[in-house]
């Protein structure tokens, strides 16, 4: 925005370049503030709910299928109760924008700007 502010046109083609500038920053920040106020959303309570009870079933269900074998039921359920847990964790940090694992920092953005 500075230095668009610093431009001084001097024929035509300038005040047309300088005016998809404008625009294109106009958009950019407009993306800007919907990807902010997007992410202080959160997962709602009834959706966090939802997950655990059906990782809950799918967990119950997998433990009745009728494998004789205990070392293969033991790591089929294993398996299965990593794999809910770990997406159950996945979407919690996406859930959470500024902490976690993802998380949305503003270290890359000031490295940016000191390289430009």
């Amino acid at each position: 925005m500075k230095g668009i502010n610093k431009i001084e046109v001097t024929n035509q083609s300038d005040s047309v370049a300088l005016s998809k500038l404008i625009d294109t920053l106009g958009e950019i920040t407009t993306h800007r503030t919907n990807r902010l106020s997007s992410s202080s959303e959160k997962l709602s309570f009834l959706l966090i709910q939802f997950v655990i009870i059906l990782s809950i079933l799918v967990v119950f269900i997998f433990t009745m299928l009728p494998i004789e074998d205990i070392a293969i039921r033991f790591l089929l359920n294993g398996i299965n109760i990593f794999a809910v847990v770990f997406i159950f964790i996945i979407i919690w940090d996406l859930s959470n924008p500024f902490r976690g694992a993802w998380s949305i920092r503003n270290e890359p953005y000031q490295d940016l700007l000191r390289k430009m």
